[in-house]
């Protein structure tokens, strides 16, 4: 991974040549030192003045790096303020499906292990099965879960729409 990153660092620094001195010089000097550290000393990436921008072939590590150069530096506030939105935005959905597929994986796993060992007795609660050989063979044991949405991904879905929207 590292190697990928030295590799991106070779990139930005070619798109950086090619970029007006004017937003280039916003970029602190120590940063630029960084990059320049820390670049690979093998991997050779060209571009020329006359190169098409959007018919440039980038790492996705370029352009993350890039992109937070341009966030960091190149934009105004008001830019600054609504990218960090949208950034937190798309991080809070990413972890709540991250969170949701887990928590569906979980509860799959944990309905089937409980349904494999436990039966209702007469009162409705569980009670663990002493003989696990008491169950017929033709029984089934997939249950189906229904995944409810909760109140919180709905508002996160509007908000993404609406924010769809101001562009």
């Amino acid at each position: 991974m590292k190697n990928n990153y030295s590799e991106a660092l070779v990139e930005v620094n070619e798109v950086l040549k090619y970029t007006d001195p004017n937003l280039t010089c916003k970029i602190p000097d120590s940063f630029k030192k960084y990059i320049l550290d820390n670049m690979s000393k093998t991997y050779k990436f060209s571009i020329s003045e006359n190169d098409n921008p959007n018919n440039i072939a980038l790492m996705i590590e370029t352009k993350t790096i890039l992109g937070l150069i341009y966030r960091n530096y190149f934009c105004t506030a008001e830019e600054k303020k609504r990218l960090l939105e949208l950034e937190n935005v798309n991080l809070l959905k990413q972890k709540t499906d991250i969170s949701l597929n887990q928590n569906f994986d979980n509860q799959t796993i944990n309905t089937s292990v409980d349904n494999s060992f436990s039966t209702k007795n007469n009162n409705g609660n569980n009670a663990i099965i002493d003989n696990y050989d008491t169950k017929t063979s033709n029984e089934s044991h997939l249950d189906l879960i229904e995944k409810k949405q909760k109140w919180y991904i709905t508002l996160l879905e509007k908000l993404l729409n609406k924010l769809k929207g101001l562009n």
